[in-house]
């Protein structure tokens, strides 16, 4: 009886000590899943995006991650965080380790705006992550937080004219087109004012203010008139300004324009009118003379 319990106690310490004779160290008690939570310094900010600027746009936070309490000591979980702005680039730091003596972390993340996006754009950026053991197995997803990015508007007016063909004539009103064009990044109320006429010329604009759409343009009028004097060369100066501000929120444009003499204009100038009336009145003096002398010899010869 006692040397099969012998054997039996034999077999037992052997099961037992297999694990070491084939090298393999005893597995470590698993620990649960840790509490991790990432929370945003800023639920919201904005960013400029005029030509000029970078569109780097920076979010802080603080990533919590909570092990519980049957973590084994050595035993460490690693954070790598995650960022989706829609399709805008993003950078994101490394990993961070936690363990049951450090459980806080602060981060930064940057997201890179197009140069020139609409201020209709509505951005969001999500942060969220992976986390894991180790050593040791398990992991899981950390739930995602939300960032709101708004677009900050800006104006860029630019104005043109056709300086071929502004030509007119004088003495009469003319209307020359202005094309106003919006470059900026929203819809735009441009005020427009003439701020130069050359002397011996009028205008004046048919609207002093246009709503253009993004990225659009319109054409308003300006009436000009030159009503006396010789064809000359005319620059009127013609600005405008958008309501949003911004670098170049507001631009100057010269109207280059050229009188030239109409025909009214030529026969109702007194230094033509003069000489031509003279030559007239010689002319018809002249003739008169020669029809007296004409009439003169036919009397003689009938006498």
């Amino acid at each position: 009886m006692r040397k099969p319990f012998l054997m039996l106690c034999l077999a037992v310490i052997l099961i037992s000590l297999l694990p070491i004779i084939n090298g393999e160290a005893p597995q470590k008690p698993m620990a649960g899943d840790p509490n991790i939570t990432i929370e945003l310094d800023q639920p919201e900010q904005s960013v400029d995006v005029e030509p000029g600027d970078d569109g780097v746009l920076r979010f802080t936070g603080t990533i919590y991650c909570e092990l519980p309490p049957t973590t084994p000591p050595g035993q460490y979980c690693v954070v790598q965080l995650q960022a989706d702005a829609g399709g805008w680039p993003t950078s994101v730091p490394p990993a961070f380790t936690f363990d049951r003596t450090h459980e806080e972390e602060q981060f930064s993340l940057t997201i890179q705006v197009p140069i020139e996006t609409s201020q209709r754009t509505q951005g969001q950026i999500t942060v969220s992550g992976r986390w894991s053991y180790t050593p040791g197995a398990g992991g899981g997803t950390i739930p995602p937080v939300t960032g709101i990015i708004t677009i900050n508007g800006y104006s860029r007016p630019l104005l043109e004219s056709n300086t071929k063909n502004n030509t007119f004539p004088v003495g009469k009103w003319v209307e020359v087109p202005i094309r106003v064009e919006n470059d900026g990044n929203l819809n735009d109320n441009i005020e427009l004012e003439i701020t130069h006429v050359p002397e011996g010329l009028e205008a004046y604009l048919l609207t002093d203010e246009v709503m253009v759409p993004e990225k659009q343009a319109k054409v308003i009028m300006m009436k000009v008139r030159q009503s006396t004097g010789s064809p000359k060369v005319h620059k009127v100066e013609v600005s405008g300004k958008g309501m949003n501000g911004g670098r170049k929120d507001q631009d100057q444009h010269t109207v280059v324009l050229e009188s030239r003499a109409s025909a009214r204009s030529i026969f109702t100038t007194p230094y033509i009118v003069i000489p031509f009336a003279i030559v007239l009145l010689a002319i018809g003096f002249i003739g008169f003379i020669i029809y007296k002398k004409k009439r003169s010899v036919k009397v003689e010869a009938i006498v």
